[in-house]
């Protein structure tokens, strides 16, 4: 699994009007998000519709002006932020010019669609959400007053939202997705909280290129890498996340305490990071370094990989705790280790040292 930058389209134009025609630009604007504009020397007048082809989307029409050098074609549906669209004639490629800065989340109603989700978004300028059909805003957590189809995010702190969908599916369109600098805050201002008969949100977080926080303890399902100014993750309960590779490295704060989160990683936990803690079944990260540079005042490795640690490799672990730069915790926890029970001496002095050398009170060591 790798990091999901953004979608893949192939346009390509078929047939031998291929061979008349080649475009100078292509390009699709935020305005005018179906539209992917062809612009280049005349074209030729036999082209239609069905001599374009997009991956992923049908092609509804096709215009010319009145020059014939530029040519619309209108999709069926919205390119979004970070979409890559590489445009195709025979054996030439053209990358799609994507000015496109907005992004479609999906809400899915559950069971009767009378319970209320909690969205909190804090954007550096002013910005719309704007829901589809089947989907209400409200200004209450009881979902009874303010009803609305549309949410404008006022700059300057976190601003809460409630919604419902009451069936079916429908989307959260965002206006510009890259001035939101937090999807929520912390514990108890979470960027999206589900209650019961409360919608799900399906949300793409390496679209969030400037936020800071990824805060999320609702029934969601995030998909992407996180971005590379995140400092603050904190998912919890039923977030599902899967995700292979290194976390940013600016993060500071890092919790993961949900069964659906799939982590893998075998390299060091980043250097800057203050508070740790891990608990999924399938979390999977086997790395041996927590990182070097700052004080730690939480290390809880509950439930962090699936294989469980061999003594050699807690030795490494617990000698890298010991040389690393900063300040560790009076109390931390390492378990899914294989001799917990009766650990060599090796492990026994590692621990010792450890200790000694950090003022740590007690190190667990667990299944």
């Amino acid at each position: 699994m790798g990091i999901q930058i953004g979608r893949m389209h192939n346009i390509s134009i078929g047939g031998s009007a291929g061979r008349y025609w080649t475009p100078k630009s292509v390009i699709v604007e935020n305005a005018e998000p179906t539209k992917v504009v062809l612009t280049g020397l005349n074209a030729n007048t036999n082209l239609i519709a069905s001599d374009f082809t997009i991956a992923g989307f049908t092609i509804s029409s096709l215009a010319r002006d009145a020059t014939n050098k530029i040519l619309t074609l209108t999709l069926s549906a919205e390119v979004q932020y970070m979409d890559v669209l590489i445009v195709k004639i025979k054996n030439r490629s053209y990358s799609v010019t994507n000015n496109v800065v907005s992004y479609i989340a999906l809400l899915t109603s559950t069971d009767a669609g009378i319970g209320v989700s909690t969205m909190r978004i804090e954007s550096s300028v002013d910005i719309t959400v704007t829901l589809g059909i089947n989907a209400k805003f409200y200004t209450d957590a009881a979902g009874t007053e303010g009803e609305s189809s549309t949410w404008i995010i006022v700059a300057g702190e976190l601003r809460t939202i409630y919604l419902k969908c009451t069936t079916g599916t429908s989307i959260a369109k965002i206006s510009d997705v890259t001035k939101i600098i937090k999807w929520g805050l912390g514990s108890g201002n979470e960027g999206w909280i589900t209650a019961a008969n409360s919608p799900t949100i399906t949300f793409a977080i390496n679209k969030l290129v400037n936020s800071t926080h990824i805060v999320d303890s609702g029934t969601s399902i995030l998909t992407g890498a996180p971005p590379s100014k995140v400092t603050f993750i904190r998912l919890v309960n039923i977030v599902t996340w899967t995700y292979n590779g290194a976390l940013p490295s600016g993060l500071t704060f890092l919790l993961i305490a949900t069964p659906r989160v799939t982590w893998t990683y075998n390299g060091a936990l980043p250097g800057g990071l203050t508070y740790i803690l891990l608990d999924g079944v399938l979390i999977d990260w086997t790395g041996l370094d927590i990182g070097s540079g700052s004080g730690i005042s939480n290390l809880n490795l509950s439930n962090y990989r699936i294989a469980k640690m061999s003594s050699t490799d807690m030795v490494t672990l617990l000698t890298s705790l010991t040389n690393r730069v900063g300040t560790l915790p009076a109390t931390i926890t390492i378990n899914d280790y294989a001799d917990y029970a009766s650990p060599p001496t090796a492990v026994t002095d590692a621990v010792a040292l450890l200790k000694s050398t950090k003022s740590i009170t007690t190190v667990n060591l667990g299944a």
